[in-house]
Formats: structure tokens, C-alpha cells, sequence
């Protein structure tokens, strides 16, 4: 309003009565917003903690959805029983599935108003639970690709990465390893289907590939046995996570767990284990790590969990380094369903609205928000989290890890578009070499030949008993390398080696090579 200019006694009734009667802004949203968790009890990998506990963090946040709270609901069903899991709610609907319990639990869970569904994680039970959201289009958010399945579902969200982008890395660690030659042991036909693209790219590997499977009644001995006959050191491993310790115990009881042998395990939860056992092993295992446990996503979340644990007279054993993929992916999901609900109110307002699986009405904002959802982008418990247009995760990165001496050490980093980026410098590496050759004792076989090897003293133990210039050039080599020691042997019939055509196997010096019983670099005549 202009200086000097008059306002008319109209003017100042409007803007009084604007003052009450017009409402001040408030969001559309509702006080409370209803999501319903499914999970299994039996299971021990925490997504029922990380979901609760993502909850809460929420709710205490003063920016997102600050004017209101979320409210969980869970349904707890059996892993293996998917008729638990449906059997209260799908009632002779429309294009209903059979009657099963886990429908009964979730349609409980449409009648509270629910506007997502978070799991399961039983490939019994998905299907079922993603036939009930499709059908009331409610969203649906997974968090593993169990099953090998990548169903277009109208209202469902994956968060685990795309299992062709897992395989394609799978490949560049390959050739980031250079192996030549390796074996692939598996354990069930779904791991054999992740797999696929390895053999699609043996002629990109040039790799001669060897293919086994696990025994079913869980002796692996025989098949390692085989492995190791056929002189093979290098080992892809795709099994169950719980399963991989026994695995590699059982490797090393016959001699395929030790300095010569290579193992890449596919686990995204290969870092949660206690490889402590194998410190004094040289073996090297590799495998991908989805979780930085350096982050301080990671680190806020786990702290959440165990203290909030504590404070209900709980104790949670986790650390940053133990989280298992799917919890925090689960924590991710309640993450990214409460960033989008929250721009979905910015252009919508948004009831909650209770729903019954016979009515065959539908939640009118479920595949907007599923949508939202899609193009949300953020730093979560498991890094760059963003989604192709199919609603498929894209983008991600992987750590590149190695255990050695019972440690875990990062050595790169993948992505789709740059694939590896080694992380290790050439002074880690010697430092490495230095590190294991100095905690290693050499096993030299020999044969019988002056002046290279000759009896000094047959009466004496150990390497007195021998003299000559093997003896000396390889004394001077271990010092200079500080190794542990070393120790000279004589081959029983003092031969180089030769092969048995009928029977394909060598003698003397080579026998032991190739058994790997002796340092392989340095043999003499």
C-alpha cells in the first residue's frame, strides 16, 4: 500500500475476517500414517529391528513429515509356512489367491490402513503379500531378489540392487583377479541361475571353467578332494551365508584351504563372518561388500538399534561390520517411503484409508506414491540408492574386499558405469608380499646332484644334513626376503618328474609341485 493512501472501512472487515476465518497452512497428510512390516521370526538378520527402529528415527525428525508420525504394524509369519501367512485376510476376492495365513495377516494389516507393506522376505509368503498390494494397490517394499524373479509388479519396489548388475560385477572381479582357470561350487540351481553370466563371459574371461555342487547331506570333503586332483586353486563359491564357514573348514581339512588356494564367495553378507580362525592361513578369500561400515549411515543406524535395544532391557550383538544386508536395506526402504509420501503431500492431499480384501475397493494414492518413490535419490545404509524407470535399483557401488591373516581389507571399489577401481597402493601390496613371506616357512624338494645338493652329513637333522650350492644360493635368498625359514627335502626317487600316461600323474620333483607341498618357484637339479 502506498504512502499517504487511505484504507476503507470494507478493506479493514476483509482482512479481520481473513484473519479468522481462513484456516492457517497445514499438511495434507495425516496425523498418523499406518505401514505394516512382515517378517519371520526364525530369521536372525534384524530387518523387524531395523524397521522398527527406522521408525522412530523418523519420528523424531523435525523435517521429514514433521507434522506426523508413523505407526507400525507387524505381521510375524513362518518362513516356511505360507499358508500362515495369508490365510486371515484374501477371502474369495476378485482375482484372489488361494487361502492362505499370510493373507489373513496382511488383509488384518489393510484394515488398519496401512499405506505400504515392507517384505517378506520367504519367497512362499512374497507372492502372496505382492498379489494382495497389487490387487488393494498398496506399495510393496522388497528388500532381497530370493527366488531369481524380477516380476513387474504394479505397486512393488525392490531395494536390492539388480541381480544382473551383481552378476556383471561378479565378472570384472574375475578379471580384476586374473584367474585363467578357476571352479565354480554351488550350492542350489538358484545360485547356478545367479551365475549365468559368468558362463556367458568365459571367452571375455579366457577362463577354463570347472563346475560342482555342494553334497545335500553337507560332506563337502569328497568334492574338494576332487578339486584338488585336478591340481585346480582357484574357487568361485555361491552358497547360503551361514553355510560358508563349514564350507571352508571342510576345504582345509583336505588340504584346499592354504597358501596356494584363491577363493571368491559371492555372499553380500560374506563380511558379517569371523574369519579369525584362518589367521595364520595365507589363503586368499575375496568377495563384494554392499555395506561401507564406515559410514557414518551405517554407524548413526547401529547405534539407534543398540541402545534402543538397551533401553527396552534388550541386547542386540551387532556392530557396524556384522549388519546383514537386508536389514539395512529395510532401514533404506521405511527411509525412502517416508521421503516420498512426504513430496506426494507437497501435490496431494492423502487419506488413510482402512481397506477389506473382499470389498474389492483400492487405496487411490498407492501407485502415485510408488511412483514418488522411484525417483526419490539418496545416501542410505547402503550408499547411492536410485531406481530405473522399471523400478529396478541402478547406480550402486561395491566394495571389493579380501580377508587376509583373518582381516578384512578393502582393495577396490565397483560401480556400473567405471567398474573396478583398485584402492590398493603398490606399497600395501609389498608390504603384503613382505608380511607373508616372513610369516612362512619354505618346504624346498631337491634331488640328489653336485655341486648343487649333496649329503653333508646323513646323520645330522634338518638342512645340516645337506650341503652345496642350492643350499647356499637359497639360504642367502631367505634372508634377504626375512622369511620364517625354510626347509630342504629329497625327493624319494630322486627324479625331476615325469608322467604316467596310464595313470596322468607325475613323480619326483613335479609331484610335489603340483601337490603343492613344495615353494613352487625354485627346484634344482
Amino acid at each position: 500500500m502506498q504512502s499517504g493512501s487511505k484504507m476503507y472501512p470494507g478493506q479493514i472487515l476483509f482482512l479481520l475476517l481473513s484473519c479468522f476465518i481462513l484456516p492457517p497452512p497445514c499438511p495434507a497428510l495425516p496425523d498418523v500414517i499406518p505401514i505394516g512390516g512382515v517378517f519371520h521370526p526364525e530369521s536372525n538378520d534384524h530387518q523387524d529391528v531395523a524397521f522398527q527402529y527406522a521408525v522412530e528415527r523418523i519420528n523424531m525428525d523435525t523435517y521429514l513429515l514433521p507434522h506426523s508420525r508413523l505407526e507400525r504394524h507387524i505381521a510375524n509369519v513362518s518362513f516356511v509356512d505360507s499358508f500362515t501367512t495369508g490365510k486371515r485376510g484374501f477371502k474369495e476376492v476378485r482375482t484372489a489367491p488361494s487361502r492362505t495365513s499370510t493373507s489373513v495377516d496382511v488383509c488384518d494389516l489393510m484394515e488398519v490402513g496401512v499405506t505400504a507393506v515392507f517384505g517378506p522376505e520367504s519367497d512362499r509368503s512374497k507372492g502372496i503379500v505382492r498379489s494382495i498390494c497389487d490387487t488393494l494397490e498398496i506399495p510393496n517394499l522388497q528388500t532381497n531378489w530370493r527366488g531369481g524373479l524380477k516380476l513387474d509388479a504394479p505397486c512393488q519396489l525392490n531395494l536390492h540392487p539388480d541381480p544382473d548388475a551383481i552378476a556383471l560385477a561378479l565378472v570384472d572381479v574375475l578379471k580384476f583377479l586374473s584367474w585363467k582357470s578357476f571352479a565354480i561350487v554351488y550350492e542350489s540351481n538358484e545360485g547356478l541361475m545367479r551365475l549365468q553370466e559368468v558362463f556367458k563371459s568365459r571367452d571375455q574371461l579366457s577362463a577354463k571353467i570347472s563346475v560342482y555342487q555342494l553334497s545335500m547331506d553337507g560332506d563337502h570333503r569328497p568334492l574338494f578332494k576332487d578339486i584338488h586332483d585336478s591340481t585346480q586353486t582357484h574357487i568361485l563359491l555361491d552358497c547360503a551365508t551361514d553355510n560358508i564357514m563349514d564350507i571352508l573348514r571342510q576345504a582345509k581339512e583336505v588340504d584346499m584351504f592354504g597358501d596356494y588356494e584363491n577363493y571368491f564367495i559371492t555372499s553380500l553378507d560374506a563380511h558379517t563372518l569371523d574369519f579369525s580362525e584362518f589367521e595364520h592361513l595365507q589363503t586368499n578369500v575375496t568377495f563384494l561388500r554392499l555395506i561401507d561400515p564406515n559410514s557414518p549411515e551405517v554407524i548413526n543406524a547401529v547405534n539407534d538399534w543398540v541402545h534402543g535395544e538397551r533401553e527396552y532391557g534388550r541386547v542386540l550383538n551387532i556392530r557396524p561390520e556384522t549388519v546383514r544386508v537386508e536389514a539395512a536395506l529395510m532401514y533404506d526402504a521405511v527411509n525412502l517411503f517416508a521421503k516420498a509420501i512426504t513430496q506426494l503431500d507437497n501435490n496431494n492431499p492423502i487419506e488413510v484409508t482402512p481397506l477389506n480384501c473382499e470389498s474389492g475397493n483400492v487405496w487411490p494414492y498407492g501407485f502415485a506414491l510408488k511412483n514418488y518413490m522411484k525417483h526419490i535419490k539418496f545416501k542410505g545404509m547402503t550408499g547411492g540408492i536410485s531406481f530405473d524407470a522399471r523400478g529396478w535399483r541402478n547406480h550402486f557401488t561395491l566394495d571389493v574386499v579380501e580377508v587376509l591373516y583373518g582381516g578384512i581389507t578393502k582393495i577396490g571399489v565397483w560401480d556400473s558405469i567405471d567398474g573396478i577401481n583398485s584402492t590398493k597402493t603398490y606399497e600395501e601390496k609389498l608390504i603384503e608380499i613382505e608380511k607373508s613371506i616372513q610369516n612362512k616357512t619354505f618346504v624346498v624338494f631337491s634331488k640328489i646332484g653336485m655341486p648343487y645338493l649333496g649329503w653333508k652329513d646323513k646323520k645330522a637333522e634338518g638342512n645340516d644334513r645337506f650341503e652345496g650350492f642350492s643350499m647356499d644360493l637359497i639360504s642367502e635368498i631367505m634372508t634377504m626376503m626375512k622369511a620364517k625359514g625354510f626347509e630342504f627335502r629329497v625327493v624319494s626317487d630322486n627324479n625331476h618328474g615325469s608322467l604316467n600316461k596310464e595313470t596322468g600323474k607325475w613323480n619326483g620333483i613335479m609331484k610335489e609341485i603340483i601337490d603343492r607341498v613344495t615353494f613352487p618357484l625354485v627346484y634344482y637339479a
